[in-house]
Order: structure tokens, then C-alpha cells, then sequence
């Protein structure tokens, strides 16, 4: 009797909107993510974005730089596979419009750019830059590979290949808003 009960109950919310977040629970697939980010503190804003111009709307989490990125993948809302340390010294984001994410960390000697592009509907990191600086005394570049290797590389190697992922430079401007304002579509 008690689960025929609980079964009704959750019929009629369901039919009413209000209590499951499955994946095509509603129009919205976003809805349930933000709902579980409303209580961290270091994901006050969302903005919603096509990053990579493919009629699918990312879902992009943090204050004012890219925490967390979210796509759609067969109708449900997927994390992807963006590692934003936003505890480091310094970081930043940038979303430009041919499609690049950039994330950027550093310190007064040091500065790391990680440049990231979906790839069969996934985002991929492309390649890490590293610029070890010290009172212009000391000036290192240094290229990762996804393998985990890095080479020491020309300052012109380095700004050759921030210029091939950075494009023009034009940033997209995101309309960050507040996550507690988050209204279903």
C-alpha cells in the first residue's frame, strides 16, 4: 500500500514538472545541473553558449571564468572533460569565437595556457603552452603533448602556436547570470 502511494505520489509530480531530473524530464536538459550547483559558492553564474557553432547550446559554470563545461550528448547534459583549476594563483578563461576555449594559470613566475575544441562532440585539450618568467632574467617555453612530454621551444614557437589557436582574438562576450536566477525553459 505505502509504495503504490510513493508510486502515485511521483506520477502525479512528474506529470506536474516538479520531481524528476532524468534526462528528458524536461525541455531544458540543464535544468537538474544547475539545480545541483545552486549551493557551491565557487559556481555562482552560468552562461549558456554555443561554443563549437554546432546548433547545441554548452552550458558553462563558475563567476566569471569557466569552471565546468556541459554539453548535450543524446539528450542528457554531460560534463566535459575541462580541467579548470580555479584554485591556482591566478585563472582565467576565454571562449573565442572560432570555437577555442582557453584556460590560463599562473603566477609572477609562471604561466600555463591550455587551448581546448570539441571533437566529435566532446571538448579535447589540444596542446599546453608553459612560460617559466623571473624579473625578465629568465625566459623558458615549454610545449606539452597530450602523451605527457613536453619540449623546450622558441619564444616564436610559442606565440606561433598561441596565434593558431587564439585566431583573431575575438573573444565571445558570455552574458554570466546569477545561478539562484536560473528560470527553466
Amino acid at each position: 500500500m505505502k509504495s503504490l502511494f510513493i508510486i502515485l505520489l511521483c506520477m502525479l509530480l512528474a506529470g506536474l514538472g516538479l520531481c524528476i531530473c532524468g534526462p528528458k524530464s524536461y525541455k531544458d536538459p540543464y535544468f537538474c545541473i544547475i539545480k545541483e550547483y545552486q549551493g557551491y559558492m565557487d559556481y555562482e553564474n552560468y552562461a549558456i553558449y554555443d561554443i563549437d557553432d554546432n546548433g547545441m547550446n554548452e552550458l558553462l559554470l563558475g563567476n566569471t571564468s569557466i569552471y565546468t563545461i556541459y554539453t548535450i550528448q543524446n539528450g542528457v547534459a554531460v560534463q566535459q572533460d575541462y580541467h579548470a583549476d580555479h584554485d591556482d594563483y591566478a585563472f582565467s578563461s576565454i571562449v573565442y569565437i572560432n570555437g577555442v576555449v582557453k584556460s590560463e594559470r599562473g603566477d609572477p613566475w609562471k604561466t600555463d595556457l591550455s587551448y581546448y575544441r570539441f571533437e566529435d562532440g566532446e571538448l579535447k585539450c589540444q596542446v599546453r603552452l608553459t612560460h617559466i618568467h623571473d624579473n625578465d632574467m629568465v625566459n623558458e617555453y615549454y610545449r606539452h603533448y597530450l602523451d605527457g612530454t613536453k619540449e623546450a621551444i622558441t619564444k616564436e614557437e610559442f606565440d606561433r602556436v598561441k596565434a593558431e589557436f587564439e585566431g583573431d582574438g575575438q573573444e565571445v562576450e558570455l552574458d554570466w547570470k546569477p545561478l539562484r536566477r536560473y528560470r527553466r525553459r
